[in-house]
């Protein structure tokens, strides 16, 4: 049987030794399986038949054996062929002894002959001798390597599990002797930092790029008449050509204002962040920092750097430590007692320089200060390269819940996607050009060759799948007022894909995660806290739920401290403030913004009253405001009692009557939503003071509905903490 050449050297591009391997195994493979498949075939259908159907198979498998016999054959490695080269060559040594051996002996017979065979026996004797004593002295230098490096390495492990490291090596890279490792780590680095220099700054120096080609062209017209083939003409030339990337590089190593770390550096990082909120946050608290300013800062603080180097150590005040614990450090000194500091909070210490601040590793001069400013607010993320366009026409993309960690049920999980809030049926605009790929009715990929933008909530019957889109193209209408968007990048350099933020890389962005916290010792004044059980119970009797109790309660505490008998700038001084009676008379308490706020909010007719801030606003006439007083006359009431204004915000408050009852008796137990449903829906003032009313909310769904003996068990157990750490603290002194 003849086998087609191209087949027989289809696998020597793997190297003999592989090839012979890999088609080895091929062959025992194919050879097995053909063998139970005649056996099979030979049982229920006879020889001529298992013959007949399996002739294609056995050719393969011939055709594999050979390519095997091939590389076998070609592959000087193997046992094979190095016995079979052994042998040749001690056979051959032996004839040509022998006959050597016989030669000497007649020449020997010779007087004059015989000296110089005296002389060629010495010689070889010597070179004999020196071949043995090169081999012994290569296997004893072999051999006390071994030992010695084995020594070493037993040494070694033992120093590691001496200091807690455990019984292992010290990584090669890192012990004295691997400098060509680390050396050749720096050049791949060197490689790669090179290379993100140039893409980033290339944008930037556009002018200089066109200066370049226009000296460029000067020079190569005033250069005509020298020869082409002469050394001067090529190192114009040369120059011409690397003079713009010179420049680059040279602009590029200046410390500019801007991101240092690449795309994939900079995804990673955020994913660290919110990975350390994640495991930060428990049953008090729920952080969702906003880490996208404190991107720019970090890389002044710590430049161009990978979260996930573990070779690299920082020299800073607290120690010499790594990336990752520097970050955990910074989220310490981020989260101080409940609250969060900005980046300029951050960067710039104290108002008024203290001692504690000369020894702040979080404080920058006021020109790397003014570097993080610049990146932030003027250059932005753009530098990233791989931006999107608007998704809608205003451009704004509101993401509420974002790409990172979170903690469910005690546990730290990944959320892939981001979720941005649109409006329901908004036509939404391709914001990345690709090839559309259809995941599901309602769910599209939208694929380039380094990138993979997926959206969900989208009505997709104006597309068609393998489609070509251009970025602003229309897309589709939303299917509810979120969609789900995830972004992939290729990494070019570590040749793997990655998770990407959108909200790097959109122009407009706005997140709406915030901190909610949790007041463990939380203790409301007398008033307040009567006021809001009082709430609480006529509610629940009416067969309200707590999260929607709480969620308006917590609206109500930022509103009126829970106070029915508040009225909309009654701190200020009189008249404009409350004074003996103010409360029941008219023209107080129609008293509008601009009398209240200096002239402005004139759409402020009346001001707001009780609890929830009851107001009336242009255009008018009338309004909740005159709503509330007239259902009080109506009662024979005063408008601040309590428990009228209980009935007038179930009952009696127009469609906002509608709209309370359904938070009120929602079985979602999320209060931070219900609470902004609230916000938005009741009060009509939507982004105002959100966290917090949030965490107003969340305080008070803990506090409510305790019984006596509950409250009892926990001012017990409170005690009991403060006792215990007492004792303990004693016992330690």
């Amino acid at each position: 049987m003849r086998i087609d050449p191209d087949k027989l050297h289809e696998h020597d591009g793997m190297g003999h030794r592989a090839a012979r391997k890999y088609t080895k195994k091929a062959y025992k493979k194919a050879r097995k399986s053909y063998k139970q498949a005649f056996k099979q075939k030979q049982k229920s259908n006879g020889l001529d038949t298992a013959k007949r159907t399996l002739a294609d198979d056995k050719v393969e498998v011939k055709t594999l054996k050979k390519q095997f016999k091939h590389h076998q054959k070609l592959d000087h490695t193997s046992l094979r062929n190095r016995t079979r080269r052994t042998v040749k060559t001690g056979v051959k040594g032996t004839v040509k002894g022998r006959v050597q051996n016989g030669l000497r002996q007649k020449l020997q017979e010779d007087d004059l002959m015989a000296q110089h065979v005296k002389a060629s026996n010495t010689i070889n004797q010597a070179r004999t001798y020196g071949r043995n004593l090169k081999t012994g002295g290569r296997l004893l230098g072999k051999t006390a390597g071994n030992i010695g490096i084995g020594s070493y390495h037993a040494l070694n492990r033992s120093k590691n599990a001496l200091m807690g490291r455990g019984f292992y090596k010290t990584p090669y890279e890192q012990q004295w002797f691997g400098g060509r490792k680390r050396l050749g780590d720096l050049g791949r680095s060197v490689k790669k930092k090179s290379k993100r220099q140039m893409q980033r700054f290339a944008g930037r120096f556009k002018k200089t790029t066109r200066v370049s080609r226009f000296l460029g062209k000067s020079l190569k017209k005033g250069v005509k008449w020298l020869n082409p083939v002469s050394l001067k003409f090529k190192i114009l030339v040369g120059i011409l050509v690397c003079l713009p990337l010179l420049l680059a590089f040279m602009v590029g190593a200046i410390n500019q204002p801007g991101l240092k770390q690449d795309n994939h550096e900079i995804n990673d990082t955020w994913l660290y962040m919110t990975q350390l909120d994640a495991q930060k946050s428990d049953d008090q608290h729920q952080y969702y920092t906003d880490w996208a300013p404190f991107m720019f800062y970090n890389n002044e603080l710590l430049e161009d750097f990978n979260i996930h180097d573990q070779k690299q150590s920082l020299q800073l005040p607290f120690g010499v430590i790594k990336y990752q614990d520097v970050l955990a450090k910074q989220w310490d000194a981020v989260h101080v007692k409940d609250s969060e500091k900005t980046v300029d909070e951050l960067m710039s210490g104290n108002k008024v320089a203290t001692e504690d601040d000369l020894h702040n590793p979080w404080i920058l001069k006021e020109s790397e200060q003014q570097d993080v400013k610049i990146s932030r607010d003027e250059i932005g993320f753009d530098v990233l390269g791989n931006q999107l366009e608007n998704l809608t026409d205003d451009g704004n993309v509101v993401i509420s819940r974002r790409l990172g960690y979170e903690k469910q049920n005690g546990k730290e999980v990944k959320n892939d996607w981001s979720t941005i809030d649109i409006a329901k049926g908004t036509m939404l605009k391709v914001p990345m050009g690709g090839t559309v790929r259809f995941v599901n009715d309602h769910t599209v990929q939208l694929t380039q060759d380094q990138a993979v933008l997926t959206i969900d909530g989208v009505d997709l019957s104006r597309l068609q799948q393998g489609a070509n889109l251009n970025a602003g193209d229309l897309l589709g209408n939303t299917l509810g007022d979120h969609i789900n968007l995830q972004y992939r990048l290729f990494d070019d350099l570590e040749k793997q894909w990655f998770d990407a933020n959108p909200g790097f890389y959109f122009k407009k962005v706005r997140y709406t995660q915030f901190t909610t916290t949790t007041d463990e010792n939380f203790d409301p004044s007398k008033d307040k806290s009567q006021n809001a059980q009082k709430v609480y119970d006529q509610l629940t009797k009416m067969g309200y739920k707590k999260a929607g109790i709480a969620a308006m309660l917590g609206n109500f505490d930022v509103e009126s401290a829970i106070n029915p008998k508040r009225a909309e700038g009654d701190y200020l001084k009189a008249p404009v403030g409350k004074y003996d009676g103010s409360y029941d008379k008219d023209d107080w308490l129609n008293i509008g913004g601009p009398q209240i706020y200096d002239g402005r909010f004139a759409n402020i007719i009346h001001r707001g009253l009780g609890l929830g801030q009851w107001t009336d606003v242009a255009p008018g006439p009338g309004g909740r405001h005159t709503a509330l007083l007239d259902y009080a006359k109506s009662q024979n009431k005063k408008w601040y009692d309590l428990d009228l204004q209980i009935d007038f915000l179930v009952n009696h408050d127009g469609g906002h009557s509608d709209v309370a009852k359904a938070i009120l008796s929602s079985d979602s137990q999320d209060v931070k939503d219900l609470t902004q449903q609230f916000l938005t829906q009741w009060e009509g003032n939507p982004g105002n003071k959100v966290q917090e009313r949030t965490n107003a909310a969340l305080n008070w769904y803990q506090y409510l509905g305790k019984t006596k003996d509950q409250e009892k068990k926990d001012a017990d157990e409170k005690r009991g903490n403060e006792i215990a750490k007492d004792y303990g603290g004693n016992q330690s002194t």
